[in-house]
């Protein structure tokens, strides 16, 4: 059974307000109430939507520890101190390293990146890393896309080091006693909006280092990372899209070419999904697979043959994670079928021996879009498991895992998303405690496919100057369907 329903009630008020922006802003019917459902209900409001561009960008100063942050840096840069940025091996996190080592180098920084790999280390800051990068002189770090979480980690280091946390993940009670933490979610700030990417908490360094004409050079990095990491293409994330989008079309950078020109895509129109599809896969598939650094390599080089080697290297490993990730889907969608009983679990827990870590979110997303269930996919190595867990509207994954976390090792992440390590001996004990708390939380209902409309049209009133009216609402997505 499926359940489908209007995104949003009609009511005389949103009709009134529909009515307002029709007249307002000269634009049909349908495309207001479209305005209306994304939460748009002034004249002002419905203008900045149609029409992105960079003042719409918040204040970077009113984010908690921005200021302390850009002090720190702009010394180490006068000194040429050596700066290492640490950043997560993600699309995300790729474009954030990539953005912020090639501003700080045009600023005449001492710079290095290091991003662990995800088979040996995982997510997220670690010691040992720490230490490698302080035996290799640098006493300034900055975190892109990770680091809020790591409490003990930069405890550790202090006195010997400075470490500057740049994250968008939710946050524990406890912040790291890191030099500076920057994060739109920390609670009881001014920031008005706590939706970025890490990519645009990234790119809010760069605004309040160089300003707003500096990080225009970097809205296409800032566009694929926000799009890959799935947030609500709304506020600042709608600017970051639509302006890095038009950027990709009109100046992409050597990298880029050299991606779309391995893709086959070079005389192609570059949109939200083909970021979605086409190119953030194939940079978070060395990532996923062996090493991050061809895509960071890409982003980075200065001409097309310097990029060509790397975007090569990304199709043929994307290609290996295509076929990875089926194998592994095949033998997780059996043991569910099997083992899962879908009338009293409503978490579905599987684990095999050796899957590919790299592989196991993309695997847990499709296991929860077919059972429409929160699942956890976990990769068995030794007495150690290490998961990628998906969600649906309504279980919010962190604070699930929060309800567990005297059986985890690790965890972190968000709402919908979050990675997970444990005891093997652990995992039943897990399943039970999970599903248990989402006995709690979770109802029939929101075990029930649900899909949402924003309106009925008669076929006759279907037409392309519509569908042309309608692209201004792009790019679509997360939050923007």
């Amino acid at each position: 059974m499926s359940i489908y329903q209007r995104s949003k009630p009609v009511s005389e008020n949103t009709k009134s307000v529909a009515a307002l922006l029709q007249i307002g802003l000269g634009i049909s019917e349908l495309t207001a109430a479209l305005l209306v459902n994304r939460g748009v209900t002034g004249l002002k409001e419905g203008q900045a939507f149609l029409n992105p561009s960079l003042d719409q960008l918040h204040d970077p100063f009113l984010l908690k520890g921005m200021g302390k942050a850009v002090n720190r840096i702009r010394h180490a840069i006068a000194i040429q101190e050596k700066i290492f940025i640490y950043g997560d091996y993600d699309a995300d996190g790729i474009t954030s390293s990539s953005m912020l080592s090639l501003y700080l180098r045009s600023q005449g920084g001492n710079v290095d990146v290091y991003i662990p790999s995800r088979q040996e280390e995982g997510y997220g800051i670690h010691k040992d890393a720490l230490e490698t990068i302080l035996e290799q002189g640098s006493r300034l770090v900055i975190t892109v896309d990770c680091g809020i979480s790591a409490i003990e980690e930069v405890g550790e280091m202090q006195g010997k080091m400075d470490i500057i946390i740049t994250d968008h993940h939710t946050p524990g009670q406890i912040l790291p006693p890191a030099y500076a933490v920057i994060n739109p979610k920390i609670p009881r700030q001014a920031y008005p909006f706590d939706e970025l990417a890490g990519v645009g908490v990234a790119a809010k360094l760069v605004q309040a280092l160089g300003g707003l004409d500096t990080l225009k050079a970097y809205l296409d990095l800032v566009a694929i990372g926000t799009v890959a990491d799935i947030v609500p293409l709304m506020d600042e994330n709608r600017v970051f899209a639509a302006l890095g989008i038009r950027q990709l079309n009109e100046n992409p950078r050597p990298g880029i070419s050299a991606l779309l020109q391995a893709l086959e895509m070079k005389d192609k129109t570059i949109d939200a999904g083909k970021i979605s599809y086409s190119i953030a896969p194939c940079l978070n598939a060395p990532g996923r697979m062996t090493s991050f650094r061809p895509g960071y390599e890409l982003l980075t080089a200065e001409n097309i043959q310097q990029a060509l080697p790397q975007a090569e290297e990304l199709v043929c490993q994307n290609q290996l994670r295509r076929q990875t990730e089926s194998t592994i889907l095949e033998s997780a969608m059996k043991m569910v079928e099997q083992q899962v009983d879908l009338t009293s679990q409503r978490v579905i827990v599987v684990s095999g021996e050796e899957w590919h870590p790299g592989v196991i979110g993309i695997v847990a997303s499709r296991i929860t879009e077919e059972y429409c269930r929160p699942s956890i996919i976990l990769s068995l190595d030794g007495e150690k498991a290490v998961g990628s867990a998906r969600s649906i509207k309504g279980f919010h994954l962190y604070e699930a895992l929060s309800s567990c976390s005297d059986l985890l090792l690790r965890f972190g992440g968000h709402e919908m998303a979050a990675g997970l390590s444990l005891s093997r001996d652990n995992i039943d004990s897990f399943r039970q405690q999970i599903c248990s708390y989402a006995d709690e939380v979770l109802d029939e209902e929101a075990l029930v496919p649900h899909y949402y409309y924003d309106e009925k049209l008669p076929q006759e009133q279907v037409s392309l100057n519509l569908l042309n009216e309608i692209e201004q609402l792009a790019p679509f997505g997360c939050g923007n369907p």
